[in-house]
């Protein structure tokens, strides 16, 4: 009923054009937050990388459209480290926000500052801090400004 509700939209070919149709059904699901991300291949997503990634005018397109995308729709979020929003003539340019704000842990337990970095900047792995009772001593130690909680732990 109060839960926070995101959605994850990475643009390819094969579903970019539908991003308009995708923010209006957010809407009337009354969702919190659609962020829409980079494609980086890797997996099966590497192997139909051409396939599926996205030429320069597609690109051009999608950006156009989330410049409008984002002045009708409050909830659209570009994450990191898509933020082209100088596109629209903002100067306000996001840094890059590595391990300040989030973190990825994979399914192995396994946590990395980015989902772009993946497994080239790992930091731990959660079950061995889990185990430890030490999970606060890693998010401080990637730099993240954290209080102590319990809900993440369930």
């Amino acid at each position: 009923k109060n839960a926070y509700v995101g959605i994850h939209f990475v643009p390819m070919k094969i579903n970019y054009q539908e991003l308009e149709e995708l923010c209006k059904l957010a809407a009337d699901m009354n969702v919190n937050e659609l962020a829409i991300l980079r494609f980086i291949p890797q997996g099966r997503g590497y192997k139909s990388r051409n396939l599926l990634r996205l030429n320069n005018k597609e690109a051009e397109n999608l950006l156009n459209n989330i410049i409008k995308l984002k002045k009708k729709y409050r909830f659209v979020r570009l994450g990191c480290p898509i933020d082209f929003s100088f596109f629209s003539g903002n100067k306000n340019i996001s840094k890059c926000k590595v391990g300040r704000d989030a973190l990825t842990i994979g399914s192995d337990g396994i946590v990395a500052l980015c989902p772009a970095f993946k497994y080239k900047q790992v930091v731990g792995n959660i079950k061995k801090f889990l185990k430890s009772g030490r999970l606060e001593m890693l998010l401080r130690k990637v730099g993240l400004n954290i209080h102590p909680f319990s809900w993440f732990l369930y």
